[in-house]
C-alpha cells in the first residue's frame, strides 16, 4: 500500500463534518504498512473482555492513540465536547511533549464495507467497535511525521483544545490533582506501598504529591 503524507489543509474541513456524514472511518497506529487491522484483547468493550478492532469517525481524536510512548489515561484526560471539538488535559507537566513530540504515526482509512462496526459500545463516544474478532481491511494510509506538531495545528484551528499542566488556574489545579489521585487509586494498596508495578512507579514519578498523600493514607489506615 502506498503511503501518502498527511496534509492538514486537505482534512481540516471534514474533521467536524465527518462524524455526521460518516464518509470516512479512521484508525491511527505507530505501525506502518498495515494491510489490515488485527483485533486486540480489550476490556473496554461493553459486552465484556474480548478481541476487538477500534476505529473512529473523529479524525482529530485518533491522534491521541498514535504514539508508542502513550500510557493512556495516565498521561491525561481526553475526549469529545458536545460541539464535536476534542480536548486533552495534561495530567503532569510536559505530558503532551513527552508522549507525542517527534513521534511518527500512520492514519489509516478503514474499509467501511465492513458492516460490523458499532457505535456506543464503550464509554468513549468517539469510538466505534468491531467485536467479531475478525481482522478489518484498510484502504489507504497517511503518514504523520510529528504527532505533536499536528496536534498544535488542530489546536490553533480550535479543533482540539490542548490544556497544559503549567497553565491551569486554581480550579484546574484542583481538577488535575483529583484526577491524579483517581488514577493512583486504580492501583492496589500493595502496589502503591511497594511501588511494585510499572504503573505505580509511573504515578510515583509523575504525580509525587498526590502519590505521597495516598501512600500516607494507606499507611495510616493499616496502623
Amino acid at each position: 500500500m502506498r503511503i501518502e503524507k498527511f496534509e492538514f489543509e486537505k482534512f481540516k474541513n471534514i474533521i467536524l463534518s465527518n462524524p455526521k456524514t460518516k464518509k470516512l472511518l479512521f484508525h491511527c497506529s505507530p505501525i506502518p504498512n498495515l494491510e489490515e487491522l488485527n483485533p486486540n484483547l480489550s476490556s473496554a468493550y461493553k459486552h465484556g473482555t474480548q478481541k476487538c478492532v477500534f476505529a473512529s469517525f473523529h479524525l482529530h481524536t485518533i491522534l491521541f492513540y498514535g504514539s508508542k510512548k502513550r500510557f493512556g489515561n495516565y498521561d491525561g484526560a481526553y475526549g469529545i465536547l458536545n460541539n464535536g471539538e476534542a480536548f486533552f488535559n495534561e495530567a503532569y507537566k510536559d505530558a503532551l511533549k513527552r508522549v507525542y513530540k517527534g513521534e511518527k504515526c500512520y492514519i489509516y482509512i478503514v474499509d467501511q464495507e465492513n458492516p460490523h462496526f458499532e457505535e456506543g459500545q464503550t464509554t468513549y463516544p468517539a469510538e466505534v467497535v468491531d467485536g467479531t474478532g475478525n481482522s478489518v481491511k484498510v484502504i489507504k494510509c497517511y503518514e504523520v511525521d510529528d504527532i505533536y506538531e499536528l496536534l498544535l495545528k488542530f489546536h490553533n484551528a480550535n479543533l482540539i483544545h490542548l490544556r497544559y499542566f503549567e497553565n491551569y488556574n486554581e480550579e484546574g489545579k484542583k481538577y488535575v490533582y483529583d484526577y491524579q489521585k483517581k488514577i493512583i487509586r486504580w492501583l492496589t494498596d500493595d502496589e502503591i506501598i511497594n511501588k511494585s508495578s510499572y504503573k505505580a512507579q509511573f504515578c510515583y514519578e509523575h504525580f509525587p504529591e498526590a502519590y505521597a498523600e495516598i501512600e500516607s493514607e494507606i499507611k495510616t489506615n493499616t496502623l
